[in-house]
C-alpha cells in the first residue's frame, strides 16, 4: 500500500473514530435527557394526583360544612318559630292574667265596699254589681273602664286592703 493511501485510511479511520464518539455522546446525551424528561412527567403527574385528591378533601369538606350549614339553619329557624310561637302564647297568658288579677281587685273592692257600706259607697257597689248582673262575662274580660282600673289597680289602694 502506498504511504498516502495508508495515511488516508488512518485519516479515515480516525474521522469514523470522532463521529462514532460524538455520535455516542449524542446518544448518550439524549438518552439522559429521556431520562430526565421521564422523571420530570412522574413528578407533575405524582403533584396532579396529589393535587387532585387534595381538591377532593377540599371538595368533600365543603359539601360537609354546607350540609351541616344547611342543618344548622334549619334548626335556627325551627327555633325562631317556637320562640315565636311561645312569645303569642306567654303574651295571651299574660293578658289572661292581667284580666283574672283585675277580677280579683273588683271581689276584693267589692267585698271591702259591702263590708264598709255606707251611703257614701252605695252608688259605687250598684254601678259594681249592675255591671256584673248585666253581662258578667264581658265584665270578667274587662268591662272596667280605665278610670276605674286605674282607681283599683292604684297602689295606695292596693297596700291598704292588701291587695298585690
Amino acid at each position: 500500500m502506498p504511504p498516502n493511501l495508508s495515511i488516508l485510511r488512518l485519516s479515515e479511520i480516525l474521522t469514523v473514530n470522532r463521529f462514532r464518539q460524538k455520535f455516542k455522546s449524542f446518544i448518550d446525551q439524549y438518552e439522559l435527557r429521556e431520562l430526565h424528561f421521564q422523571s420530570l412527567m412522574r413528578t407533575k403527574e405524582c403533584e396532579v394526583q396529589y393535587n387532585v385528591a387534595r381538591y377532593e378533601q377540599q371538595r368533600k369538606l365543603a359539601e360537609n360544612e354546607t350540609t351541616r350549614s344547611r342543618t344548622l339553619n334549619a334548626q335556627v329557624s325551627t327555633f325562631s318559630q317556637t320562640e315565636t310561637e311561645l312569645r303569642s302564647q306567654l303574651n295571651i297568658y299574660v293578658e289572661k292574667f292581667k284580666q283574672v288579677r283585675y277580677c280579683c281587685i273588683f271581689f276584693m273592692l267589692l267585698r271591702s265596699l259591702m263590708s264598709t257600706s255606707t251611703g257614701k259607697h252605695a252608688n259605687t257597689i250598684a254601678w259594681l254589681i249592675g255591671i256584673l248582673l248585666q253581662d258578667p262575662l264581658s265584665f270578667l274580660l274587662c268591662s272596667l273602664s280605665s278610670s276605674h282600673l286605674a282607681l283599683i289597680s292604684n297602689p295606695v289602694y292596693l297596700s291598704r286592703w292588701k291587695i298585690p
